[in-house]
C-alpha cells in the first residue's frame, strides 16, 4: 500500500500539464472525430451516385456552366459511380443518421448522470468507428436499406453531451484538485437524487425557449452540414477536391467566431439566427458566383457561432442542477430537424437546380427567423425556482407534494417528534 501511494505521488508530482487542458483538448479531439464520422457520407454520396443530365430537351436557365455538359444529348456524370439513387432516397439516407442521434439523447443523459461522461464518450466513439469503418461492406451487401440502418446504428453512438468530476481522476495533483474543487460549481441533486421536476419544466417558458431556438439552430445546421456539400457539387458544379475543402471553410469560420463572440455575446445572441438567414439567402441569389456564394456561407456559419456562447450554454444559466437532463429534452427535439430537413430538400430538389435549391434556403431562413423571434421574447438568464426549490421554494399557486426527499425526511423527522412529545405528555400526566 505504501508503495502503491509512493507511486501514485509521483505519478501525481511528474505530470506538469494541467489536467483541465488535457481534458479539453482530448474532448476537441472526441468531437473532431464524431463530426468527422457524421459527415464523411455528406461529402462521399456526391460521388457514390449517377447524375444523369438531359441537355436540349430539358434546359434550366439558371443552371451553373459545367465541362462535364456539352451538346444536346444525355450523359451521366459520375461514370465511375454504382447507385441510382434519386434526390428523395439521397435525403432519405442522409436524415438516417439523426434517427439513431435522437433516440439516445435521454440514455445519454441518463448515463452521464449516473456513471459520468468517461466511459459514456468512450464506448460511444468505438460504436459508432466501427459501424463507419462497416460502411462500404454493408452497402455493398445490403445496399441503401442496409446502409440507412448503419447510420442510424451510428447516430446511436454519438451520446457524448457530458463530463467526468475531476476527483475521479487518478494522476491529477492535489494543486490543481483544489483548484477545481474552488471554481467549479457542483450540482448539488447529484448527492441527492432529487426526481426531475419534468412538470415544472414543461411548464416553463424559457424551457419552451430554449427548445425553439435549438429547432432553428439545428436546422441551419443541419441544413449547412447535410446538404451543402450537395448544393457545391450540383449546382455550382466544384469538384469533388473543391467540394470537401470548400465545405469545411464555413465551419472553420464558425469555429473561430464562437471565441470571438464569447466576448460579445451580450450584443450578438440576439442577431446570430438573423444573420445566418440573411446570408444563406444571399448566396442562392448570388447564382453562379462561386465566390459570393461561399462568402455568404462562410459569413453565415460564423455569424452561427455566436451560439455556442450565447444559446448552448443558456442550459447552465436556468438549471445548473438539471442541465443534463434539459439538455437530452432539448437536444432530443431539435434533433428530429436533422431528420425533417434532408428529407425535405429531397423532395424541394427533386432536379437539383438553382431555383429548387432557393425555396429549400427560404424554408431555412424563415425557420432561423421565426424561432429566433420567439427566443428572444421568452427567454432568460436566471436560475429557475424549479432547479433549487430549496433555495427558491415554490410558487404561490403550485400544488405540490413532499417531493423533495429533505422535505420527506423533514416530514418524517416532525411526525416522530410529535409522537415523542405525546409520549412525554402522557407519561407526565400521570
Amino acid at each position: 500500500m505504501e508503495s502503491d501511494k509512493g507511486i501514485l505521488s509521483t505519478l501525481q508530482a511528474c505530470c506538469i500539464i494541467p489536467k483541465r487542458y488535457i481534458f479539453s483538448i482530448m474532448a476537441m479531439f472526441g468531437i473532431l472525430n464524431v463530426f468527422t464520422m457524421r459527415v464523411s457520407l455528406n461529402i462521399a454520396i456526391t460521388q457514390m451516385v449517377r447524375h444523369v443530365k438531359t441537355v436540349g430537351g430539358h434546359f434550366d436557365p439558371d443552371a451553373c456552366p459545367s465541362d462535364d455538359v456539352e451538346g444536346n444529348r444525355t450523359i451521366v456524370l459520375n461514370p465511375h459511380a454504382v447507385f441510382d439513387w434519386d434526390e428523395r432516397t439521397q435525403g432519405h439516407l442522409l436524415s438516417g443518421f439523426y434517427y439513431g442521434y435522437a433516440t439516445t439523447q435521454f440514455l445519454g443523459g441518463y448515463l452521464v448522470e449516473r456513471y459520468g461522461g468517461k466511459w459514456t464518450i468512450g464506448l460511444g466513439l468505438l460504436s459508432t468507428s466501427i459501424f463507419t469503418l462497416l460502411t462500404p461492406v454493408v452497402l455493398k451487401v445490403g445496399g441503401e436499406t442496409w446502409l440507412f440502418i448503419l447510420r442510424v446504428l451510428q447516430g446511436m453512438g454519438e451520446i457524448i453531451l457530458c463530463y467526468s468530476e475531476p476527483n475521479t481522476h487518478p494522476f491529477i495533483s492535489k494543486a490543481e484538485l483544489n483548484h477545481l474543487n474552488k471554481v467549479v460549481i457542483r450540482s448539488e441533486h447529484k448527492h441527492c437524487k432529487d426526481t426531475v421536476p419534468w412538470k415544472a419544466i414543461l411548464r416553463s417558458p424559457p424551457t419552451w425557449a430554449l427548445l425553439v431556438s435549438h429547432v432553428g439552430h439545428d436546422w441551419g445546421l443541419y441544413t449547412m452540414i447535410t446538404d451543402l456539400p450537395k448544393y457545391s457539387y450540383d449546382v455550382l458544379k466544384f469538384n469533388i477536391t473543391d467540394t470537401g475543402l470548400l465545405s469545411g471553410l464555413p465551419y472553420a469560420a464558425m469555429t473561430l467566431c464562437s471565441f470571438l463572440f464569447g466576448y460579445i455575446s451580450d450584443l450578438c445572441i440576439e442577431k446570430a439566427a438573423a444573420g445566418p438567414a440573411i446570408c444563406i439567402i444571399l448566396a442562392s441569389y448570388s447564382g453562379c458566383d462561386r465566390n459570393a456564394a461561399m462568402i455568404y456561407f462562410i459569413i453565415s456559419m460564423g455569424l452561427m457561432g455566436a451560439y455556442y456562447s450565447g444559446m448552448k450554454i443558456n442550459t447552465l444559466d436556468i438549471a445548473p442542477n438539471f442541465a443534463g437532463s434539459l439538455t437530452s429534452l432539448i437536444n432530443t427535439s431539435s434533433t428530429f430537424t436533422g431528420i425533417i430537413s434532408p428529407f425535405l430538400i429531397g423532395l424541394l430538389t427533386p432536379d437539383s437546380t438553382l431555383v429548387q435549391w432557393r425555396t429549400a434556403f427560404w424554408v431555412c431562413f424563415a425557420m432561423l427567423m421565426s424561432t429566433n423571434l420567439i427566443y428572444c421574447l421568452f427567454t432568460e438568464t436566471e436560475q429557475q425556482w424549479w432547479d433549487d426549490v430549496r433555495k427558491f421554494g415554490y410558487p404561490e399557486d403550485w400544488k405540490h407534494g413532499p417531493i423533495v426527499k429533505d422535505e420527506i425526511k423533514n416530514s418524517e423527522e416532525e411526525q416522530l417528534n410529535k409522537y415523542r412529545d405525546k409520549e412525554l405528555d402522557s407519561i407526565i400526566s400521570k
